[in-house]
């Protein structure tokens, strides 16, 4: 089961898989691979397990993932990824970027009274 307990939307995706989003509607359940959860909302998904190696769970909202909404599904026993030689390497890259700060701001447009009579 997946719990927003914030006020912002999560667009949630699971590298690899589709999954089936648990919504009372039995064999009609949507299939997906991007979950859009909405603030305070609680979703459960099921997939099959079946693929091996390691999976990026993330959310799709840039600046969630790169502050740490992301994690790796693993599945044990698995071969070793030919494309990765030093695992522990790439581990160490893909968890340094959850570390870094990341510049933010917000513009807007604020109308007076004065600009709203010239119009």
């Amino acid at each position: 089961m997946l719990y927003n307990n914030t006020m912002m939307r999560h667009p949630m995706h699971l590298h690899g898989h589709y999954f089936r989003v648990l919504n009372g509607q039995g064999e009609y359940s949507p299939l997906k691979n991007t979950l859009d959860i909405m603030p305070m909302e609680r979703d459960t998904i099921e997939f099959r397990a079946s693929e091996s190696g390691d999976w990026f769970f993330h959310c799709h909202i840039l600046y969630h993932m790169m502050s740490g909404m992301g994690r790796i599904f693993s599945y044990e026993n698995s071969p070793p990824n030919p494309e990765v030689p030093d695992p522990a390497a790439g581990f160490k890259k893909v968890a340094a970027d959850d570390r870094k700060y990341y510049a933010s701001a917000k513009l807007g447009w604020k109308q007076t009274a004065a600009m709203a009579t010239r119009l």
